[in-house]
């Protein structure tokens, strides 16, 4: 696992085309943005894996190609 170490507004590019920034930091929790191709799956990890007919009742033809822009999540206080 590779670890860096981020500022707001700061990003980072994996395999050219996916980008992750650094929107908000507030107490033990980040909020990111994600760039990606619209044909890549960008999913929370605690969430379920999700079924074609939950994607086209949410309005896409292609539940796979469902944007996910940004999301929160928690990180561990530095001791």
């Amino acid at each position: 696992m590779l670890v860096l170490s981020r500022k707001v507004g700061e990003k980072i590019v994996v395999d050219d085309n996916v980008t992750i920034v650094i929107n908000r930091i507030s107490g033990q929790r980040v909020s990111i943005g994600i760039v990606a191709p619209r044909g890549m799956r960008v999913v929370r990890s605690e969430l379920p894996p999700r079924d074609d007919a939950a994607g086209r009742e949410a309005g896409f033809s292609d539940p796979a190609a469902a944007p996910t822009l940004s999301a929160e999540v928690s990180v561990a206080a530095k001791r």
